[in-house]
């Protein structure tokens, strides 16, 4: 045998199998052992770590705006570069020039600078004939098509009510200078 090979008991018991890394991974599932949390559900009590409860629930969140009823994944196509006037009536007659007729309520208006918007269609087969319809023009601007996902719709639609604010009537700060002291506002 070689002397690497004689290890004692004890000698064995403090030195991890892996070396210095596997250590520092025992150590972790240690911790995550330690950080575990009960969770209450219909058949009693399950204990499952702080990540796990939240990695659970984006999973459920996600598979329930990504999936439709019958289980598949939605077919969405993002339009770009839509005059801000555009409504969801008329997103559908730009779509309705490449052949497919789609609903608005199947329409999501982003109401952003960059005139976006998300339409939900019912086949890939749709979705290839609303490609047809990138660049078009509307107006003096053109209109971008691209293939998208209910994912990027859900994360665009998060990031564009979080940009909203609540005083959204709010028109600005009118600023005045060289007015003499004594003005009153009515003047």
């Amino acid at each position: 045998m070689h002397e690497a090979d004689d290890v004692t008991l004890d000698e064995a018991v403090e030195q991890p199998d892996e070396g210095e890394e596997g250590g520092a991974q025992n150590g972790q599932e240690e911790k995550a052992v330690k950080r575990k949390r009960t969770v209450e559900d219909e058949g009693g009590a399950i204990d499952v770590s702080a990540a796990e409860a939240a990695a659970g629930a984006l999973a459920e969140a996600a598979a329930g705006s990504v999936l439709e009823a019958n289980g598949e994944e939605l077919v969405v196509a993002r339009l770009r570069g839509l005059p801000w006037s555009f409504n969801a009536v008329e997103v559908c007659d730009f779509v309705a020039a490449v052949g497919v007729t789609a609903q608005p309520e199947a329409v999501t208006m982003l109401h952003n600078a960059a005139g976006e918007a998300f339409i939900t269609l019912e086949s890939k087969s749709q979705e290839t004939e609303v490609l047809k319809a990138n660049r078009q023009q509307v107006g003096k601007r053109y209109v971008e098509v691209f293939s998208s996902s209910a994912t990027e719709k859900q994360a665009a639609c998060d990031r564009n009510r979080a940009t909203m604010r609540d005083d959204a009537g709010y028109r600005g700060v009118l600023r005045m200078r060289g007015l003499p002291f004594s003005t009153v506002v009515d003047e």
